[in-house]
C-alpha cells in the first residue's frame, strides 16, 4: 500500500480517468454540512486537476449509514463497469457506512482492478493486494460500528429529553418556538392566533377546504410560507401538541424512508410539556365533529371505484369525482378548487361510468394488439436493445484494441501506427462506456412487451367484471399511470390512456 504524504505522480502512474465522491462528514460548530461538503469537494478537485485526472463528480448529501445513496450506487455501477481507474476520496469511510455496501464495493474493485485514492491520509488502496483486502474490511466494520454507536448516542440523548418534556422532534408546530436554551416549546403569540383562528371557523361549521382557501386569500402564509393545503389543516386541528402534550416515536422509518405508524405504548408521551393553546375538551369537540363528518359522507372501504384516481381533468390535472344516480354512477363535472377556492373553468360534461370503461376497454384492446405485431415499432425494448448494443461496442473496442496489440508486438505495424490506431479505438471505448453509464444511471421503468400484454389481460378482465373494488382499480393502476379525460359540448368523449 502506498503511504506518502503528499501525492507522489510515480505512485498515480496510469491514474487517469476517476470517479470522485464526496459525501458529508460530521461538521465542526461553526460550520454547516454544506460548508463542510464544499470544503471536500475543492479539496478533491483540486487534487484531480493537479494531477491532470479526467474526473466525474459523485455528491452525496445523505447518512452513510442510509440504503437509499444515489450517487454512491452510480460510481459503484461505474466501478462495475470498468469505465474508471480509481474513486477519489477523502477517507475510505466516505465510502460506506454499512457492510453490505463494503461487500458490493470491495468485490467491484477486485474484479475491475480499480484502485480507490485516499486523500487524508494520501493513501493507494488496491483491493487484490492482500494487505489492502484486510484492511478496507477492517475500516468498513470500525466505520459502520461507528455510525451504529453515534446514532444509539444520539437517539439515547433524544429519548432523556422527551422523557422530560423537552421537544426532540426536528418540526416546530405552528403557533410555538423551541426554547434554545431549555429545549421546551413556548408559545409564538402570531402561530398561536392563528391556529385559534382555524379551530374557530372549524367549530362554527366551516370544512377545512373552505378555512384553506380563507387563509390563502387573506394571504396568511402556512407554517412552511406557502399556500395552505387541506391536509395541512386537517392534522394541525387535532395534534395533541396543542393541548401542551409532547409525544415522541409516532413513527419509525425504514432506510428506503417508508413510514411506520407506532402503537400508543412504543411512544413516549408527556402532558402538560408546555403552555396550551387549546384545552382537551375543544381538542375533543374538533374530533366529535370530524367524525360526524366522516359518517355523513358515508364512506366505507369499499367504495373504491375501478377508476378512482385514475381519469384527470384536462385543465387543472385533478382526480375526477364518482356520483350514484337513478342511471348508474357518473362521472361529474370537474369541481376542484384552487388555494384560494377558484373553481376549474374546464366545462366536461358529466357521462356514465360504463361509457367510459367500454371505451377504455378498446383501447386496451388495440394497445394489446399494436405490442403482438411484430412489425410495430411499440419503443418498449428500446432500452435494453440500446444497453445491448453499447456493451457489444465495448466488447468489439476491448477486443480491438488486444488485436492491434497483436499486431504490434508481431512486428505487423509500426510504433506510430499502433499508437494512432490505439488511441482511435481506446477514444471510441471511452465513449462508449460514458454512453453506457448514463443510460444505466437513467434506468427504465418500460417493461417487456409480453408484460404490458399480461398487464392489459388483467385490467381488462377487471373491466368486464365490473367490480368496484380496491384490488380491481390497483389492477389498472399497475398499467395505467393516469387518464386524461375529454368531454365537452364541443369534444365527444376522448381518453388519453398514459401507461406506467
Amino acid at each position: 500500500m502506498a503511504n506518502v504524504a503528499t501525492a507522489n505522480p510515480e505512485f498515480l502512474k496510469g491514474i487517469r480517468h476517476v470517479a470522485v465522491y464526496v459525501r458529508k462528514s460530521r461538521v465542526g460548530q461553526d460550520e454547516s454540512e454544506f460548508e463542510a461538503l464544499e470544503k471536500h469537494r475543492n479539496q478533491l478537485i483540486k487534487f484531480v486537476n493537479d494531477n491532470k485526472m479526467k474526473y466525474q463528480l459523485f455528491e452525496e448529501i445523505v447518512s452513510g449509514s442510509s440504503t437509499e445513496r444515489i450517487e454512491f450506487n452510480k460510481v459503484l455501477n461505474i466501478v462495475t463497469l470498468g469505465a474508471v481507474d480509481a474513486i477519489v476520496v477523502i477517507n475510505w469511510d466516505r465510502l460506506g457506512r454499512n457492510e453490505l455496501d463494503g461487500i458490493r464495493l470491495r468485490k467491484a474493485l477486485q474484479d475491475t482492478d480499480t484502485l480507490v485514492v485516499q486523500l487524508d491520509p494520501f493513501e493507494i488502496i488496491n483491493l487484490n493486494d492482500d494487505g489492502d483486502f484486510d484492511k478496507s474490511s477492517f475500516l468498513t466494520f470500525f466505520a459502520t460500528w461507528e455510525a451504529r454507536q453515534i446514532k444509539r448516542r444520539l437517539k439515547a440523548g433524544k429519548i432523556r429529553g422527551a422523557l422530560i418534556g423537552k421537544w426532540v422532534n426536528p418540526s416546530i408546530p405552528m403557533g410555538y418556538n423551541r426554547n434554545k436554551t431549555t429545549g421546551y416549546l413556548q408559545i409564538d403569540e402570531r402561530g398561536a392566533a392563528i391556529y385559534l383562528r382555524m379551530v374557530e371557523m372549524f367549530l362554527s361549521g366551516m370544512h377545512t377546504k373552505d378555512i384553506c382557501h380563507a387563509l390563502n386569500r387573506e394571504g396568511v402564509p402556512s407554517p412552511k410560507g406557502g399556500e395552505w393545503n387541506d391536509t395541512v389543516i386537517r392534522r394541525a386541528l387535532v395534534d395533541d401538541v396543542y393541548t401542551g402534550t409532547a409525544i415522541f416515536g409516532k413513527a419509525k422509518y425504514k432506510g428506503n424512508g417508508a413510514k411506520i405508524d407506532q402503537p400508543k405504548e412504543n411512544q413516549i408521551i408527556v402532558e402538560h410539556a408546555h403552555p396550551a393553546i387549546i384545552t382537551k375538551e375543544i381538542q375533543n369537540q374538533i374530533i366529535d365533529l370530524f367524525n360526524i363528518k366522516k359518517r355523513d359522507r358515508g364512506q366505507s372501504k369499499n367504495s373504491t371505484h375501478i377508476l378512482s384516481t385514475l381519469l384527470k381533468c384536462p385543465v387543472c390535472g385533478s382526480s375526477l369525482q364518482f356520483t350514484k344516480a337513478p342511471a348508474g354512477i357518473w362521472v361529474t363535472k370537474c369541481a376542484h378548487k384552487d388555494g384560494l377556492g377558484v373553481k376549474c373553468i374546464n366545462e366536461n360534461k358529466g357521462i356514465s361510468v360504463q361509457v367510459v370503461t367500454v371505451a377504455l376497454a378498446n383501447i386496451l384492446t388495440q394497445r394489446r394488439a399494436q405490442l403482438l405485431t411484430p412489425t410495430e415499432d411499440n419503443g418498449v425494448d428500446k432500452f435494453a436493445g440500446k444497453v445491448k448494443k453499447l456493451e457489444a461496442e465495448i466488447t468489439k473496442s476491448n477486443k480491438a484494441i488486444e488485436r492491434i496489440l497483436d499486431l504490434y508486438e508481431e512486428g505487423e505495424i509500426d510504433k506510430a501506427t499502433y499508437t494512432d490506431r490505439k488511441n482511435k479505438r481506446a477514444a471510441q471505448l471511452d465513449e462508449s462506456r460514458r454512453q453506457l453509464i448514463i443510460l444505466q444511471a437513467a434506468g427504465s421503468k418500460q417493461t417487456t412487451a409480453k408484460e404490458q400484454t399480461q398487464a392489459i389481460d388483467r385490467a381488462l378482465e377487471a373491466i368486464a367484471t365490473g367490480e368496484r373494488s380496491k384490488a380491481a382499480n390497483n389492477t389498472l393502476k399497475n398499467l395505467i399511470d393516469k387518464i386524461v379525460f375529454y368531454h365537452s359540448t364541443k369534444i365527444e368523449l376522448k381518453l388519453d390512456v398514459q401507461y406506467n
